[in-house]
Formats: structure tokens, C-alpha cells, sequence
């Protein structure tokens, strides 16, 4: 199965996580919790750079004060591209927090579906919720699909576990994480028919 943890207040494309996959096992429902669905597309304006100074804090664990391992202060530039983007929407229907990762992002040409590399890696959506995803497309005349991993949080004694794994965790490093090492199940976007609106 896939665990993976998620530390609090980083984002999704900084964590480090390691994966093992396990077929779902009979006790397990087989249908997704999270369902996807193209909403459309938006333009999200010019391209943006933002400067931002960064200076590695001090966390406090069980042990007292532990300094972080990354380097600092230091200046970090991020660059946010604009333009043209598809709206994907999430919608939870079950009581699990589901981890998100997005596998690709394809638009259909005359010759079949091409792929394109993603520019936001995925996210969180909690549970009986809803969550909007917007990735940067180099083009709105043509059809998009996203291809997406899901990973619940378990349940039952076995989130009791983790949840003691997360307590233990953060009281010897100071940082707060969240595990996802549940069900797992892929997911593509419903892809409107052209006659429709999406």
C-alpha cells in the first residue's frame, strides 16, 4: 500500500515521501470516494515572479530546541506562469481525507492524446468536500484529461497507529505531518461532450 506523510505547512512539491503498492484487499470497497470532472478553462493573467526570504526556524521537540537542517537565510524566486489554464473540481464524497497526485496532464490531437508535464503536482481534499485544481494548458480549443492517484487515510485501529506515529514524530522533530497509506485507486476527469458545456 502507499503511505505517504505529508508535513505541515510545506508545499505539496517540496515532500519527500516513499511509496509500496499493495492491491486493494476484498474487505475494501472498490468504488472511488473522489471523483474528478473538467469544469473549464480560465486565464490566470501575466506571469508572476515573487521574491521571497526564507529563514530556517527552530522547532521544538520532546528533547528542546532542534535547529532546521536547511541552509539560511535565503532568497528563493518562484516563478508563477500565466495564461491559459484548465479548472479541474474534486469532489470528496466519503469520510476519508484523500491525498491527490496528479500522474499526467494529456490534450487530444489528431493523432491521439499527447502528454504535457502538469504544473501544480496535486493536493488534499478532505472529506464531503469540494476542491478546485487549476493547471497552466498551452491551449483552450482542445480536449483535456488528467490522470490522478488517490490515496485515503486508513481507518479504524490502523489510523490509531499513524496517529500515534504523527504525535511521536512531531514531538522528536517538532513538525507536524499527516499519513495517507489507505486505499489507492486511479482516477481520469469525465470529459464533456462537445455539444454540451462541461
Amino acid at each position: 500500500m502507499k503511505t505517504f506523510s505529508l508535513i505541515a505547512g510545506m508545499t505539496l512539491a517540496s515532500h519527500a515521501f516513499s511509496a509500496v503498492t499493495q492491491e486493494p484487499t476484498n474487505s475494501q470497497p472498490h468504488l472511488p470516494g473522489v471523483s474528478v470532472s473538467f469544469v473549464g478553462f480560465t486565464d490566470t493573467g501575466t506571469p508572476k515572479t515573487h521574491s521571497v526570504f526564507v529563514t530556517p526556524t527552530t522547532n521544538q521537540t520532546i528533547f528542546g530546541p532542534k535547529k532546521s537542517k536547511l541552509p539560511g537565510p535565503t532568497n528563493l524566486t518562484i516563478s508563477v506562469p500565466g495564461g491559459p489554464a484548465a479548472v479541474f473540481r474534486f469532489t470528496n464524497a466519503s469520510p476519508y481525507p484523500t491525498f491527490l497526485s496528479v500522474q499526467s496532464l494529456e490534450w487530444k490531437s489528431a493523432s491521439g492524446w499527447q502528454g504535457v508535464p502538469p504544473s501544480n503536482p496535486g493536493g488534499i481534499v478532505r472529506p464531503n468536500s469540494i476542491q478546485l485544481l487549476t493547471l497552466h494548458v498551452h491551449a483552450t480549443n482542445v480536449t483535456w484529461r488528467m490522470r490522478v492517484a488517490c490515496i485515503e487515510q486508513r481507518t479504524g485501529l490502523s489510523r490509531t497507529i499513524e496517529r500515534g506515529k504523527e504525535a511521536g514524530n512531531e514531538l522528536l522533530t517538532g513538525q507536524k505531518t499527516e499519513r495517507f497509506g489507505g486505499r489507492t485507486y486511479l482516477l481520469t476527469n469525465t470529459i464533456p461532450s462537445p455539444s454540451s458545456p462541461p
